[in-house]
Formats: structure tokens, C-alpha cells, sequence
């Protein structure tokens, strides 16, 4: 197992599932969440955390990200992977991106703001109900690990009481989220967010591919053991004395150069925005096997993040054919690369995708 499979693994469930558990509510935080009640409060109580100066974006090329294309005589479906949550400052957009988001009717997304609305309760019942009967994480590791575990939610500045009594996905899916923000990342950045705006106010319809209370119940059913293993063999292996060297992340100035004279550690450091440039660079971002903890769920996770997934949307692409016009699609970037892709889904049904360059000239319908 990789050293940085935590951070790796929260970064990809933000990925993925940040439209669901990422909504927004205004309520005062509660001091304790019983989950029965305060739900939303709790959310936000998760969220208030210091603001910490954030890393600055260095992008040295002009971007370029993957686009691809579903069409038959009338029809044009853009399939466009994102990024949910990005950084302030980092390039995206491109003029021959831009005119083909001009030209489509509606926006496809995950689960749209809208929806995520009226989900909300069951979202956070998922995440926060019953928390008071829930076995603490804590107690399901050892004793040095418990304590680590427990300094670990702290550092973050987190409430160790909330956290520590979410299932054990979700706890590791807000202390990544935790992260990417202090390094000065946002939901408010992301793509998603940014068209929604864009297509409300133009006017323009907004779909859901699929139902996101859906995705979360079966990642509720996942067999929690694994995440258990996993947290023990991390807290055992850190030293307990910083959020970095947790995330085993180098510390960083903001020219995003490791700062001179720290010692370097021996597992190899993660960038931030590694996959971020990655994918404005139009480079491949697929997820591998064992980030999908392969050995401890055997297919079981990655066929719910991204294989049932997948085959559903393709599904739903082939009978959106029959519409005629222009569909812009917005879903996270993984699903769009590697074995088992949204393409790949959609080749096993007969239908052709073609690769778009979106520095160059995009064909227009």
C-alpha cells in the first residue's frame, strides 16, 4: 500500500463525490450532533476551520484539458472531466472550450446544486445519523494509533467528538477535504460550480446523470473493516508531529519549491496540484487498482465509485442520443480515463467516441 493511499483516497472521494457532501448550509454549528437533529449544523460545525495562506498556483503552460465527443446526425454529446474542487488561480479554460460550452442547450452533471438541495437531510443522516450509537473510530484501533488518531483530527482543527463518530469513509473524506482547502483549494472553483452559474444564468437546463444519495448509500455499505486496517497501518507508520508528515506532503512555499535545509523524507512526497496540472494538461489521470484497495475489497470499491457508475452513465448517453442538439457533459475526470471508462462503457454498446484537442479547432454541429 502506498504510503500517501490516505490522502490519494480522500482526494479521489472528493473527486467523485464532492457535489453530494460538499453542500453548503448557513446554520449555526451545534456543540454536539446527536444524529437526530442539527444535522446541517454539524456539516458546518465540520467545516469552520482556520484559513491558512494558501500555496500559489505556478502553471508554466497553457492548458489544454480532455475533451471528448458522442455524436450521430443531430445529436453532439461533449463528455468534459473535471475537478470538483481547484485551486484559485489555476487555467482551465480555453477559447475552443469556451465556444463549445456556448453552444450546448444543457449541462450535464453529476448531481446538480438542485438536487443536492433536496438530498441534503439524507445526505447528512448518511454522514452524521446515529452518531452517538456509532462505535467511535477511535476505539476500533489500538491504543498509540487512538491517540494519533485523535491528535491527527485535532491538527486539522476538526471536532475530534464529530469526526471521530462518522463512518469511517466519510472521516477520512473530510480530513482530505481539510487538506486540499488548506492548501487553498475550492468547491466555489470548481468546474461544475463554475457552469451551473454559467447555464443558470443563461437560462439553460441543468441535468443529473445519476441520483448522488444513491453513490453515498453504497459507499455506507461498503465493509468498514478495510478502512480500519488501512488508518491503524498509517497512524502507525507517522510520527505524530505534523499534518504534512502525515499526508507524508513536502513543506511548501508559495513558489510550490520544498522549502531549503528540511530534511527529505524517504517515501516519495505528493505536489500539491500534481493531478490538477495533470489534468488541465489534457494528461492522463486514471486511478489505479490499488488506490481502489484492491487487495482488502477485491472489486467491491472500485465498482462503486467507478465501474457500476460508469456503465450506468453509458447507458444514459446512448438514450440521450435520441435528443437532438447539444449536451454538454461535466463529470469527474477519472471516469473518463482507464479500464472501465465512461468510453470504454460506451464502445461495449456499439458507439464511437472521438478524442477532441480543446487547444485546437473543435468540430461544431
Amino acid at each position: 500500500m502506498p504510503k500517501y493511499l490516505l490522502l490519494l483516497l480522500t482526494s479521489f472521494l472528493v473527486l467523485f463525490c464532492a457535489p453530494t457532501l460538499t453542500a453548503k448550509n448557513n446554520n449555526p454549528a451545534p456543540t454536539r450532533c446527536d444524529g437526530q437533529k442539527d444535522k446541517e449544523g454539524c456539516a458546518d460545525a465540520v467545516g469552520k476551520r482556520r484559513s491558512l495562506t494558501p500555496v500559489v498556483v505556478t502553471q508554466d503552460y497553457a492548458p489544454s484539458p480532455a475533451l471528448w465527443l458522442l455524436r450521430d446526425d443531430d445529436t453532439h454529446i461533449y463528455l468534459f472531466g473535471t475537478f470538483h474542487v481547484l485551486p484559485e488561480g489555476l487555467k482551465w479554460r480555453t477559447e475552443p472550450l469556451n465556444r463549445v460550452i456556448a453552444s450546448a442547450d444543457v449541462l450535464v452533471v453529476e448531481t446538480s446544486d438542485e438536487e443536492i438541495d433536496g438530498q441534503l437531510d439524507s445526505v447528512m443522516d448518511g454522514m452524521m445519523g446515529g452518531n452517538t450509537e456509532r462505535a467511535p473510530i477511535s476505539g476500533r484501533l489500538s491504543p498509540a494509533s487512538a491517540e494519533k488518531w485523535r491528535k491527527l483530527v485535532g491538527l486539522m482543527e476538526m471536532p475530534v467528538e464529530i469526526v471521530d463518530r462518522m463512518p469511517p469513509i466519510f472521516s477520512f473524506m473530510m480530513l482530505g477535504m481539510a487538506q486540499l482547502e488548506d492548501f487553498g483549494s475550492s468547491g466555489d472553483l470548481g468546474v461544475e460550480t463554475i457552469l451551473e452559474a454559467e447555464f443558470r444564468k443563461s437560462g439553460r437546463s441543468i441535468l443529473s446523470i445519476e441520483d448522488g444519495d444513491s453513490v453515498m448509500q453504497n459507499l455506507l455499505a461498503l465493509d468498514e473493516a478495510p478502512f480500519i486496517a488501512m488508518l491503524e497501518e498509517e497512524l502507525a507508520r507517522w510520527d505524530g508531529v505534523s499534518i504534512e508528515s502525515f499526508w507524508n506532503m513536502p513543506d511548501m512555499q508559495q513558489n510550490n519549491n520544498p522549502v531549503p535545509g528540511r530534511p527529505q523524507r524517504q517515501a516519495p512526497a505528493i505536489a500539491p496540484f500534481a493531478e490538477e496540472h495533470k489534468w488541465a494538461r489534457s494528461e492522463d489521470v486514471r486511478i489505479p487498482d490499488e488506490e481502489f484497495m484492491v487487495d482488502e475489497f477485491g472489486p467491491a470499491f472500485r465498482d462503486v465509485m467507478l465501474t457500476d457508475r460508469n456503465r450506468a452513465w453509458a447507458e444514459w448517453l446512448d438514450k440521450r442520443l435520441e435528443a437532438p442538439g447539444v449536451t454538454f457533459v461535466a463529470v469527474g475526470a477519472g471516469h473518463l480515463w482507464g479500464r472501465g471508462s465512461v468510453q470504454e462503457m460506451l464502445a461495449k454498446r456499439g458507439l464511437t467516441v472521438e478524442r477532441i484537442n480543446t487547444a485546437e479547432t473543435i468540430p461544431q454541429p
